[in-house]
Protein backbone atom coordinates (compact mmCIF):
# COMPACT_ATOMS: atom_id res chain seq x y z
CA UNK A 1 0.00 0.00 0.00
CA UNK A 2 2.40 2.24 0.61
CA UNK A 3 4.82 1.56 -2.70
CA UNK A 4 1.00 2.78 -4.82
CA UNK A 5 1.11 5.97 -2.36
CA UNK A 6 4.59 6.79 -3.54
CA UNK A 7 3.52 6.74 -6.61
CA UNK A 8 0.66 8.89 -6.45
CA UNK A 9 2.24 11.45 -4.60
CA UNK A 10 5.30 10.85 -7.72
CA UNK A 11 2.16 11.64 -10.13
CA UNK A 12 1.24 14.18 -8.42
CA UNK A 13 4.40 16.26 -9.08
CA UNK A 14 4.95 15.37 -12.86
CA UNK A 15 0.85 16.68 -13.76
CA UNK A 16 1.33 19.20 -10.88
CA UNK A 17 -1.60 18.38 -8.84
CA UNK A 18 -1.68 17.43 -4.58
CA UNK A 19 -3.44 15.21 -2.97
CA UNK A 20 -5.08 16.25 0.81
CA UNK A 21 -3.76 13.49 3.05
CA UNK A 22 -6.15 15.22 5.79
CA UNK A 23 -9.34 13.87 3.52
CA UNK A 24 -8.15 10.70 2.64
CA UNK A 25 -8.91 7.60 4.99
CA UNK A 26 -7.17 4.23 4.44
CA UNK A 27 -9.44 1.83 5.35
CA UNK A 28 -8.56 -1.58 7.13
CA UNK A 29 -9.22 -3.80 10.08
CA UNK A 30 -9.06 -2.39 13.41
CA UNK A 31 -6.71 -4.56 14.85
CA UNK A 32 -4.15 -3.61 11.60
CA UNK A 33 -1.49 -1.07 13.29
CA UNK A 34 0.02 -0.21 9.83
CA UNK A 35 0.35 3.48 9.13
CA UNK A 36 0.90 5.10 6.14
CA UNK A 37 2.40 8.55 4.53
CA UNK A 38 1.51 10.94 2.21
CA UNK A 39 3.86 13.66 1.71
CA UNK A 40 5.56 12.77 4.70
CA UNK A 41 1.77 12.93 6.33
CA UNK A 42 -0.08 10.21 8.09
CA UNK A 43 -2.57 9.08 6.77
CA UNK A 44 -6.10 8.27 9.06
CA UNK A 45 -7.56 5.05 9.60
CA UNK A 46 -10.81 3.55 9.85
CA UNK A 47 -12.30 0.03 10.27
CA UNK A 48 -15.35 2.08 7.79
CA UNK A 49 -15.76 4.90 5.47
CA UNK A 50 -19.08 7.15 4.51
CA UNK A 51 -19.23 7.72 0.98
CA UNK A 52 -21.90 9.64 -0.33
CA UNK A 53 -24.30 8.82 3.11
CA UNK A 54 -23.00 4.76 2.88
CA UNK A 55 -21.21 3.25 5.41
CA UNK A 56 -18.27 1.03 3.48
CA UNK A 57 -16.38 -1.30 5.85
CA UNK A 58 -13.22 -2.52 5.33
CA UNK A 59 -14.39 -5.82 3.22
CA UNK A 60 -15.65 -3.37 0.66
CA UNK A 61 -19.14 -3.88 1.60
CA UNK A 62 -21.91 -2.02 3.18
CA UNK A 63 -21.90 -1.56 6.49
CA UNK A 64 -25.75 -2.73 7.11
CA UNK A 65 -26.23 -2.13 10.75
CA UNK A 66 -24.30 1.35 10.50
CA UNK A 67 -26.25 2.01 7.45
CA UNK A 68 -29.42 1.42 9.78
CA UNK A 69 -28.52 3.29 12.31
CA UNK A 70 -27.97 6.38 10.43
CA UNK A 71 -30.46 6.03 8.87
CA UNK A 72 -32.54 5.99 11.82
CA UNK A 73 -31.24 8.44 13.92
CA UNK A 74 -31.56 11.21 10.52
CA UNK A 75 -35.58 9.71 10.91
CA UNK A 76 -36.32 10.07 14.48
CA UNK A 77 -34.47 13.61 14.46
CA UNK A 78 -36.72 14.99 11.35
CA UNK A 79 -39.46 13.55 12.51
CA UNK A 80 -39.33 14.61 16.44
CA UNK A 81 -38.76 18.40 14.65
CA UNK A 82 -41.93 18.18 12.70
CA UNK A 83 -43.93 16.46 15.61
CA UNK A 84 -43.02 19.88 17.74
CA UNK A 85 -43.93 21.90 14.77
CA UNK A 86 -47.81 20.23 14.04
CA UNK A 87 -46.90 16.43 13.29
CA UNK A 88 -48.95 15.25 15.99
CA UNK A 89 -52.61 14.21 17.69
CA UNK A 90 -53.22 18.01 18.11
CA UNK A 91 -51.90 19.53 15.05
CA UNK A 92 -52.60 18.10 11.79
CA UNK A 93 -54.91 15.18 10.78
CA UNK A 94 -53.37 12.06 10.89
CA UNK A 95 -53.82 11.82 7.21
CA UNK A 96 -52.10 14.34 5.73
CA UNK A 97 -49.51 13.75 8.80
CA UNK A 98 -48.88 9.87 7.09
CA UNK A 99 -48.67 12.05 3.78
CA UNK A 100 -45.92 14.24 5.23
CA UNK A 101 -44.07 11.46 6.61
CA UNK A 102 -44.32 9.12 3.55
CA UNK A 103 -43.10 12.12 1.85
CA UNK A 104 -40.22 13.63 3.45
CA UNK A 105 -39.05 11.58 6.70
CA UNK A 106 -39.96 7.76 5.40
CA UNK A 107 -36.91 8.43 2.13
CA UNK A 108 -34.21 8.82 5.07
CA UNK A 109 -35.07 5.74 6.58
CA UNK A 110 -34.88 4.11 3.26
CA UNK A 111 -31.68 5.87 1.96
CA UNK A 112 -29.34 3.11 0.40
CA UNK A 113 -31.98 -0.15 1.34
CA UNK A 114 -32.68 -0.89 -2.20
CA UNK A 115 -28.82 -1.75 -2.85
CA UNK A 116 -28.86 -3.74 0.66
CA UNK A 117 -29.50 -7.60 1.77
CA UNK A 118 -30.69 -7.83 5.17
CA UNK A 119 -30.83 -10.31 7.79
CA UNK A 120 -34.02 -10.39 10.11
CA UNK A 121 -32.47 -9.02 13.38
CA UNK A 122 -32.13 -5.72 10.40
CA UNK A 123 -35.42 -5.46 9.11
CA UNK A 124 -36.76 -5.23 13.30
CA UNK A 125 -34.74 -2.67 13.85
CA UNK A 126 -36.05 -0.41 11.23
CA UNK A 127 -39.49 -1.28 11.60
CA UNK A 128 -38.89 -0.17 15.02
CA UNK A 129 -37.99 3.28 13.90
CA UNK A 130 -41.10 3.23 11.58
CA UNK A 131 -43.32 2.36 14.40
CA UNK A 132 -42.31 4.53 16.61
CA UNK A 133 -42.77 7.63 13.63
CA UNK A 134 -46.25 6.21 13.52
CA UNK A 135 -46.92 6.86 16.96
CA UNK A 136 -45.98 10.06 17.19
CA UNK A 137 -48.71 10.94 14.50
CA UNK A 138 -51.43 9.12 16.56
CA UNK A 139 -50.05 9.94 20.01
CA UNK A 140 -50.10 6.15 21.27
CA UNK A 141 -47.83 4.62 24.08
CA UNK A 142 -44.70 3.26 23.12
CA UNK A 143 -46.43 -0.33 22.83
CA UNK A 144 -49.19 -0.23 20.67
CA UNK A 145 -49.62 -2.18 17.49
CA UNK A 146 -49.04 0.07 14.62
CA UNK A 147 -50.96 -2.55 11.96
CA UNK A 148 -53.92 -0.64 12.19
CA UNK A 149 -52.58 2.74 11.91
CA UNK A 150 -50.78 1.53 8.94
CA UNK A 151 -53.71 -0.05 7.41
CA UNK A 152 -56.05 3.14 7.63
CA UNK A 153 -53.76 5.04 5.89
CA UNK A 154 -52.70 2.60 3.27
CA UNK A 155 -48.88 2.61 4.45
CA UNK A 156 -46.38 -0.25 3.95
CA UNK A 157 -44.45 -2.17 6.49
CA UNK A 158 -40.65 -1.17 5.76
CA UNK A 159 -39.77 -4.89 4.95
CA UNK A 160 -42.80 -4.33 2.30
CA UNK A 161 -41.15 -1.35 1.07
CA UNK A 162 -37.47 -2.66 0.90
CA UNK A 163 -39.08 -4.88 -1.59
CA UNK A 164 -40.85 -2.10 -3.29
CA UNK A 165 -37.66 -0.33 -3.75
CA UNK A 166 -35.57 -3.23 -4.70
CA UNK A 167 -37.91 -5.24 -7.13
CA UNK A 168 -37.94 -1.47 -8.87
CA UNK A 169 -34.02 -1.14 -8.71
CA UNK A 170 -33.89 -4.37 -10.26
CA UNK A 171 -36.74 -3.35 -13.02
CA UNK A 172 -34.75 0.01 -13.51
CA UNK A 173 -31.18 -1.23 -14.15
CA UNK A 174 -32.80 -3.44 -17.14
CA UNK A 175 -33.30 0.13 -19.42
CA UNK A 176 -30.09 2.05 -18.38
CA UNK A 177 -27.83 2.78 -21.26
CA UNK A 178 -25.49 0.35 -22.68
CA UNK A 179 -22.84 3.14 -21.87
CA UNK A 180 -23.59 2.75 -17.84
CA UNK A 181 -21.26 1.50 -15.01
CA UNK A 182 -23.43 -0.62 -13.89
CA UNK A 183 -24.73 -1.92 -17.24
CA UNK A 184 -20.92 -3.52 -18.21
CA UNK A 185 -20.39 -4.89 -14.94
CA UNK A 186 -23.64 -6.34 -14.44
CA UNK A 187 -22.38 -9.75 -16.68
CA UNK A 188 -19.87 -10.23 -14.23
CA UNK A 189 -22.02 -10.08 -11.50
CA UNK A 190 -24.72 -12.08 -12.90
CA UNK A 191 -22.09 -14.74 -13.92
CA UNK A 192 -20.17 -14.68 -10.29
CA UNK A 193 -21.97 -16.63 -7.46
CA UNK A 194 -23.15 -15.11 -4.54
CA UNK A 195 -22.91 -11.57 -5.55
CA UNK A 196 -25.12 -9.09 -4.45
CA UNK A 197 -27.06 -8.58 -7.42
CA UNK A 198 -27.58 -12.25 -7.80
CA UNK A 199 -28.96 -12.53 -3.87
CA UNK A 200 -31.13 -9.60 -4.99
CA UNK A 201 -32.77 -10.83 -7.81
CA UNK A 202 -33.03 -14.43 -6.04
CA UNK A 203 -34.92 -13.22 -3.14
CA UNK A 204 -36.75 -10.29 -3.95
CA UNK A 205 -40.51 -12.00 -3.28
CA UNK A 206 -41.53 -9.48 -6.28
CA UNK A 207 -39.39 -10.59 -8.80
CA UNK A 208 -40.14 -14.26 -8.02
CA UNK A 209 -43.88 -13.06 -9.28
CA UNK A 210 -42.55 -11.56 -12.49
CA UNK A 211 -41.70 -12.91 -15.90
CA UNK A 212 -37.96 -14.08 -16.22
CA UNK A 213 -37.55 -11.75 -18.88
CA UNK A 214 -37.92 -7.53 -17.58
CA UNK A 215 -36.73 -6.39 -20.39
CA UNK A 216 -40.40 -6.92 -21.62
CA UNK A 217 -42.57 -5.85 -18.88
CA UNK A 218 -43.76 -2.32 -18.65
CA UNK A 219 -44.39 -0.24 -15.64
CA UNK A 220 -48.04 -0.68 -15.12
CA UNK A 221 -47.34 -4.81 -15.19
CA UNK A 222 -44.56 -3.83 -12.39
CA UNK A 223 -47.19 -1.63 -10.45
CA UNK A 224 -49.74 -4.35 -10.57
CA UNK A 225 -47.24 -7.15 -9.37
CA UNK A 226 -46.16 -4.97 -6.19
CA UNK A 227 -50.04 -4.38 -5.71
CA UNK A 228 -50.77 -8.04 -5.92
CA UNK A 229 -47.67 -8.64 -3.23
CA UNK A 230 -49.34 -6.36 -0.79
CA UNK A 231 -52.66 -7.19 -1.41
CA UNK A 232 -51.25 -11.29 -0.62
CA UNK A 233 -49.38 -10.15 2.65
CA UNK A 234 -52.43 -8.16 4.17
CA UNK A 235 -54.56 -11.22 3.37
CA UNK A 236 -51.98 -13.49 5.03
CA UNK A 237 -51.83 -11.29 8.11
CA UNK A 238 -55.76 -11.03 8.25
CA UNK A 239 -56.11 -14.77 8.16
CA UNK A 240 -53.69 -15.08 10.79
CA UNK A 241 -55.06 -16.94 14.12
CA UNK A 242 -53.32 -14.49 16.34
CA UNK A 243 -53.29 -10.47 16.32
CA UNK A 244 -55.41 -9.98 13.27
CA UNK A 245 -58.75 -9.82 15.15
CA UNK A 246 -59.21 -6.06 14.95
CA UNK A 247 -57.59 -5.71 11.93
CA UNK A 248 -59.96 -8.36 10.51
CA UNK A 249 -62.62 -5.91 11.35
CA UNK A 250 -61.20 -2.96 8.72
CA UNK A 251 -61.58 -2.89 5.07
CA UNK A 252 -60.00 -5.62 3.14
CA UNK A 253 -58.28 -4.03 0.58
CA UNK A 254 -55.65 -1.46 -0.07
CA UNK A 255 -57.34 1.75 -0.09
CA UNK A 256 -57.14 5.04 2.41
CA UNK A 257 -60.29 4.06 4.89
CA UNK A 258 -63.01 6.41 4.13
CA UNK A 259 -62.60 7.95 7.74
CA UNK A 260 -59.27 9.34 7.34
CA UNK A 261 -60.88 12.23 4.95
CA UNK A 262 -64.57 12.33 4.84
CA UNK A 263 -66.04 15.53 6.14
CA UNK A 264 -66.68 14.96 9.93
CA UNK A 265 -65.78 17.08 12.70
CA UNK A 266 -62.16 16.34 14.64
CA UNK A 267 -64.26 14.65 17.41
CA UNK A 268 -66.18 12.08 15.17
CA UNK A 269 -63.39 11.18 13.19
CA UNK A 270 -61.24 10.93 16.22
CA UNK A 271 -64.01 8.72 17.85
CA UNK A 272 -64.02 6.68 14.64
CA UNK A 273 -60.48 5.88 14.71
CA UNK A 274 -60.25 5.62 18.29
CA UNK A 275 -62.87 2.46 17.91
CA UNK A 276 -60.90 1.24 14.53
CA UNK A 277 -57.89 1.11 16.70
CA UNK A 278 -59.63 -0.46 19.78
CA UNK A 279 -58.99 2.40 22.07
CA UNK A 280 -61.43 3.18 24.48
CA UNK A 281 -62.01 6.78 25.80
CA UNK A 282 -60.18 7.20 29.00
CA UNK A 283 -57.62 4.85 28.04
CA UNK A 284 -58.22 2.41 31.06
CA UNK A 285 -61.25 -0.52 31.61
CA UNK A 286 -63.73 0.79 34.70
CA UNK A 287 -67.29 -0.56 35.59
CA UNK A 288 -69.84 -0.01 33.13
CA UNK A 289 -72.11 3.64 34.37
CA UNK A 290 -75.07 2.80 32.07
CA UNK A 291 -75.92 -0.73 33.29
CA UNK A 292 -73.07 -0.67 36.67
CA UNK A 293 -72.94 -4.96 36.17
CA UNK A 294 -69.69 -5.72 34.55
CA UNK A 295 -66.41 -3.94 32.84
CA UNK A 296 -67.38 -1.38 29.97
CA UNK A 297 -65.65 -3.17 27.58
CA UNK A 298 -65.51 -2.74 23.64
CA UNK A 299 -67.34 -6.28 23.57
CA UNK A 300 -70.00 -5.18 26.47
CA UNK A 301 -70.37 -1.54 24.80
CA UNK A 302 -71.82 -3.55 21.51
CA UNK A 303 -74.43 -5.23 23.81
CA UNK A 304 -75.34 -2.72 26.44
CA UNK A 305 -75.59 0.43 23.71
CA UNK A 306 -77.68 -1.72 22.03
CA UNK A 307 -75.49 -1.07 18.19
CA UNK A 308 -76.79 -3.76 16.37
CA UNK A 309 -80.86 -2.66 16.52
CA UNK A 310 -79.95 0.69 16.88
CA UNK A 311 -77.84 0.25 13.41
CA UNK A 312 -80.25 -2.35 11.57
CA UNK A 313 -77.13 -4.53 11.31
CA UNK A 314 -77.37 -8.34 11.67
CA UNK A 315 -76.21 -10.42 14.92
CA UNK A 316 -73.90 -12.10 12.61
CA UNK A 317 -71.62 -9.01 12.85
CA UNK A 318 -69.50 -9.26 15.48
CA UNK A 319 -68.37 -5.70 15.82
CA UNK A 320 -71.33 -3.34 14.10
CA UNK A 321 -69.59 0.00 13.94
CA UNK A 322 -66.78 -1.28 11.92
CA UNK A 323 -69.40 -3.04 9.92
CA UNK A 324 -70.75 0.51 9.07
CA UNK A 325 -67.55 2.29 8.80
CA UNK A 326 -66.98 0.20 6.10
CA UNK A 327 -69.92 0.66 4.04
CA UNK A 328 -68.95 4.48 4.04
CA UNK A 329 -68.46 5.92 0.41
CA UNK A 330 -65.31 5.97 -1.01
CA UNK A 331 -66.74 8.99 -3.07
CA UNK A 332 -69.68 10.66 -4.22
CA UNK A 333 -72.54 8.21 -3.76
CA UNK A 334 -74.94 8.61 -6.71
CA UNK A 335 -77.29 6.39 -5.49
CA UNK A 336 -80.43 7.88 -3.91
CA UNK A 337 -80.88 4.33 -1.99
CA UNK A 338 -77.37 4.74 -1.12
CA UNK A 339 -77.76 8.62 0.40
CA UNK A 340 -81.00 7.81 2.12
CA UNK A 341 -79.15 5.06 3.86
CA UNK A 342 -76.19 7.02 4.79
CA UNK A 343 -78.54 9.87 5.82
CA UNK A 344 -80.78 7.86 8.26
CA UNK A 345 -77.69 5.70 9.71
CA UNK A 346 -74.49 8.31 9.97
CA UNK A 347 -76.03 10.24 12.64
CA UNK A 348 -76.99 7.49 14.73
CA UNK A 349 -73.76 5.78 15.03
CA UNK A 350 -72.49 9.68 15.77
CA UNK A 351 -74.76 9.57 18.64
CA UNK A 352 -73.77 6.12 19.50
CA UNK A 353 -69.90 7.14 19.90
CA UNK A 354 -70.64 10.24 21.60
CA UNK A 355 -72.38 8.07 24.47
CA UNK A 356 -69.75 5.94 24.62
CA UNK A 357 -67.34 9.00 24.50
CA UNK A 358 -70.03 10.37 27.62
CA UNK A 359 -69.91 7.10 29.71
CA UNK A 360 -66.37 6.67 29.89
CA UNK A 361 -66.29 10.43 31.05
CA UNK A 362 -68.73 10.67 34.16
CA UNK A 363 -67.34 12.79 36.19
CA UNK A 364 -66.56 15.37 33.03
CA UNK A 365 -68.58 18.33 31.96
CA UNK A 366 -71.21 16.04 30.37
CA UNK A 367 -72.46 19.52 28.03
CA UNK A 368 -69.56 18.83 25.70
CA UNK A 369 -70.83 15.39 24.55
CA UNK A 370 -73.79 16.97 23.38
CA UNK A 371 -74.26 17.57 19.73
CA UNK A 372 -77.39 19.04 18.12
CA UNK A 373 -76.49 17.81 14.54
CA UNK A 374 -74.31 14.68 14.88
CA UNK A 375 -72.91 14.06 11.24
CA UNK A 376 -74.33 16.89 9.90
CA UNK A 377 -70.79 17.44 7.86
CA UNK A 378 -70.93 14.12 5.96
CA UNK A 379 -74.40 14.41 5.44
CA UNK A 380 -74.28 17.80 4.03
CA UNK A 381 -71.41 16.49 1.42
CA UNK A 382 -73.81 13.93 0.21
CA UNK A 383 -76.69 15.09 -0.51
CA UNK A 384 -77.11 16.78 -3.96
CA UNK A 385 -76.90 20.05 -4.43
CA UNK A 386 -80.91 21.13 -6.05
CA UNK A 387 -80.27 22.54 -9.99
CA UNK A 388 -80.39 26.28 -9.80
CA UNK A 389 -83.11 27.77 -11.66
CA UNK A 390 -82.28 30.82 -13.69
CA UNK A 391 -85.04 33.10 -14.85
Amino acid sequence: MQEILQLCEQHSYNLGYRWNPKKCVIVQPPNNENTYTLYDTQIPTQSSFIYLGIPINYHGQIDIPQLIDRNSQSALKSMRMLNNIGLNPSGLSRHLSSQLYSQFIRPKLEYGLAISTFKKSHLISIEKTQNLCIRMIYGAHHKSETKIMRHLVKMPSMSERIAILQAKFVYRAEFLPSDALFTIIRPVLEAQQGSFWSKLKKKSPIIQQLPEVLSNLTSKELKAGIRLFLQNNLNSIRSAVTGSKLLSCCLPNLSVDPIMWLPMTNRERSRCIRWRLGWLPGGRLHPCNKCHQTTFSKKHAIQCLNIHNRLHISYYQPDPVSFFLNQLPKGHPTSPKRIQYLTSYWPILCSILMELDSYHHPTSNQQQYQDPNPGAALIKWITPTAPQVTE
